[in-house]
């Protein structure tokens, strides 16, 4: 049994160095000093200490898109950026939808990656068995009423199905993509005609996500389903999210990234590589997603880590760009340039780690703490780094983020105990 010890870290919530003793990927003993020998020894002084980040909502493209990204690939990019633990959308080719095939998709993260990768099953209108079979095989159930499945059957898309699979008595959160799809066709015929930076957010209209948004929370209060809404975007879903859980909803949602950090406006300069769904709204609703990480009533920060190949996202043609962007390696980076007394350390990794285990019955993951699971990420604070092309990871090349200067260096990033060599 192999042991680590990691000497005079200052752990996020702390002001004073501490040894921290790991065995058998466990986290054994914290305290000041620990005169224990151990096989490995990493010198921590000057470092901050954090739970490794989970990211529930990554797509690897595996299977059927590992020319954009593959577990290796996506799963060193995510260590680069502080995640540990990522969990996998089923909308590969073909989509994930069986137990079977989460069993093969979770043998081959095993074998591939370099930290913890695990999947959600798709609903379609008629799989509420193998939900059940997959059981806690599978980290959730993922609803995307715009995804077709293998076989021609319609992902769910109607509120007789969402009923059915909202009443299961099973333990997974059922995660939720919300746009209402029929807004979204009528618009793809009103601005067929149409150009311009401004029509991704016309089609995949505010209104098409806040009616969506209300008929999921409708649904979860008549239920009370376990449900999380994922990657919110406007400043009227905050304050939806924010009502629907006062009055008693087991509701969660969560936030990207991106739609922290970019508007609309940011497409005149990087053009459509920023093409994402939901898309990129206003300012004022990149500020309301930041008042609601201060506030609590967003939960979750996730990074919708979508790689496209350059030569896909540079398409002049907005109708034949693909959504999505890379997110996973720059995510702690990008969270620690705006810790603020509003953001803190703490409510950062309460987003980025408590919260998603806890929401997502992820055990012994996301804390600091004796007997938990060994995922510790230490980062140098007073290192800029310049993020460029050569700094990238990912197998499609490119992020939003290139040749931005983050104030913090991801230094060591542990994984059950063991160092991942980056």
């Amino acid at each position: 049994m192999s042991t680590l010890l990691i000497r005079q870290a200052t752990p996020f919530d702390h002001s004073s160095p501490v040894d921290c003793f790991i065995s058998g990927g466990r986290i054994m003993q914290i305290s000041e000093s620990i005169s224990e020998e151990a096989d490995e020894e990493i010198n921590a002084r000057g470092l901050t200490l954090f739970p490794g980040a989970i990211d529930i909502h990554v797509h690897f493209r595996v299977p059927g898109g590992e020319y954009k990204e593959d577990f290796t690939t996506g799963s060193i990019a995510a260590a680069s950026g502080g995640i540990t633990t990522a969990l996998h959308m089923p909308n590969t080719v073909p989509p994930i939808t069986t137990a079977e095939q989460v069993e093969i998709f979770s043998l081959k993260a095993r074998q591939d990656s370099v930290i913890d990768v695990r999947c959600y099953i798709g609903a379609t209108t008629d799989n509420i068995a193998q939900i059940l079979a997959a059981g806690d095989m599978a980290c959730g159930i993922k609803v995307a009423p715009y995804f077709t499945g293998a076989d021609g059957r319609r992902l769910i898309d109607d509120k007789d199905s969402l009923r059915e699979l909202f009443e299961l008595k099973q333990s997974l959160p059922i995660v939720i993509h919300c746009e209402q799809e029929d807004d979204i066709t009528a618009n793809e015929l009103k601005y067929k005609d149409s150009s311009g930076w401004t029509l991704h957010g016309l089609i995949r209209s505010r209104e098409a996500t806040i009616k969506a948004v209300k008929n999921i929370i409708d649904l979860a209060q008549e239920t009370q389903a376990a449900v999380h809404i994922t990657h919110i975007s406007t400043e009227e879903e905050v304050e939806l999210i924010r009502v629907a859980k006062a009055a008693g909803c087991n509701l969660t949602c969560d936030v990207t990234p991106h739609h922290l950090a970019f508007t609309e406006a940011d497409l005149e300069t990087q053009g459509w590589r920023l093409k994402v769904n939901p898309p990129l709204r206003l300012e004022s609703d990149r500020q309301a997603l930041w008042r609601g990480l201060e506030s609590g009533v967003i939960d979750i920060i996730a990074t919708d880590h979508a790689p496209h190949t350059k030569a896909e996202k540079d398409l002049s043609d907005y109708w034949t760009v693909p959504p999505g962007v890379p997110g996973v390696e720059t995510m702690l980076p990008f969270l620690l340039d705006h810790i603020t007394p509003g953001f803190s350390l703490e409510r950062m990794v309460e987003c980025t780690s408590t919260n998603p285990a806890k929401r997502f019955g992820i055990l012994n993951k996301g804390k600091l703490e004796a007997h938990a699971i060994a995922d510790l990420v230490l980062v140098d604070r007073a290192k800029p780094r310049l993020f460029n092309a050569a700094a990238i990871r990912s197998k499609c090349g490119w992020s939003p983020w290139e040749n931005h200067e983050f104030s913090s260096v991801i230094h060591t990033v542990i994984e059950n105990g063991q160092i991942i060599r980056l």
